[in-house]
Order: structure tokens, then sequence, then C-alpha cells
């Protein structure tokens, strides 16, 4: 016997001037969402795929972190060189890790992530960090992604 499990799907598909709500409903077998190494195959191309700005890097003037894996609770005070006008948090994959309840805020030039972390069951890190794609918009309106790395 096969558990399905439906997925309903929201996101917003963007070119420079305009961004268009798309939607998906997904019936997958539950088997097959437990395949750590699958998910993470895709995850990584779809990130590899993000447009890249050479100015990504210098974008972040300072990374503040509150909380680890013990916690179970991180959180990020990200200050930026220019204004965002939205940002958005992707975990990356991690066949031992599962990052929950993601709560994105930004204020200006400074943005906070937050987010539960913890060990999968049956699983053990031996990881000192983890790390995750931001994806900022800036005032501009152009979307630019910059890695993160964080402490465990």
């Amino acid at each position: 016997l096969t558990q399905q499990v439906e997925i309903k799907a929201r996101w917003l598909a963007c070119s420079e001037s305009l961004c268009v709500p798309q939607r998906k409903t997904l019936s997958v077998d539950a088997k097959q969402l437990l395949d750590h190494k699958r998910w993470k195959a895709k995850f990584s191309g779809w990130r590899d795929s993000l447009e890249r700005d050479q100015r990504s890097s210098r974008l972040i003037t300072a990374v503040k972190q509150e909380g680890n894996l013990n916690s179970g609770v991180v959180q990020l005070y990200i200050d930026f060189a220019e204004p965002s006008s939205g940002v958005e948090w992707f975990p990356g994959p991690s066949e031992e890790l599962e990052t929950s309840n993601v709560k994105t805020s930004h204020n200006g030039h400074k943005v906070q992530v937050a987010f539960d972390v913890r060990v999968l069951d049956g699983q053990s890190s031996t990881k000192s960090y983890s790390e995750g794609l931001l994806i900022v918009k800036t005032g501009a309106g152009k979307r630019i992604g910059v890695r993160i790395q964080y402490d465990l």
C-alpha cells in the first residue's frame, strides 16, 4: 500500500518588469519525499541557475547570529549596503537537518531571518555550519541571490 501526499504550491514567476502568480497541485508517493539525495540535486540545480550579480557579496555589510542547533532556533540579522524592498530565505538542502517555520522581515537596510532547525530522526550531524540562499529584492526591483552561511 502506497500513501500519496498532495502538495499545493504557489509562487511568482518574475521577469525584470512583471511577476505572474503561478500555482500547481502535485501528488507524490510518500516514499519519494524521503529520498533526500534526489531532492538535494534538484534544489542545487535550481540554486545554481539563479542569476548572480557580481555585487551580491558586497551588498552585505554585517551578519549577526543568535541561536543555533542546540537551541533549535536560528535568527540572522543582516545589514545591507542598499535598502531592500523584499526578502525570501531558502535553506540549503541537507540530508540530516530539517528547517521549518521560516520567517523573514525587512526594514530599509536591515533584514531578519528566523527559523527552527533540528536534526532529523535517525540522523546525526557533525557539521559546524550550514547555509541558505537569501533572495533580496533591491529598491530598484532587481532580485539578487546571496548565499549566507550560519553556525550550527
